[in-house]
């Protein structure tokens, strides 16, 4: 019970996160599955970002380690 109440409450944080900050969308990866997949509401960010829109990184930092992880 207490860990579906955490669980609820961290849910919510995310949301009010996404509604207020500068993020496209959310995403967590645990035990090998993709637990919680958010995107931004369709008010902020989210009508430029669909399900198959590609993000494309900047950073050639990432993109190294991109890279090299294969």
């Amino acid at each position: 019970m207490k860990l579906h109440i955490l669980l609820l409450i961290f849910y919510s944080y995310i949301d009010k996160q996404l509604k207020k900050k500068a993020l496209v969308s959310y995403l967590l990866f645990e035990n090998g599955k993709i637990t919680i997949d958010k995107k931004s509401p369709k008010d902020r960010f989210g009508i430029l970002v669909q399900d198959n829109t590609k993000l494309i990184a900047m950073s050639v930092g990432k993109s190294m380690v991109s890279y090299v992880l294969g």
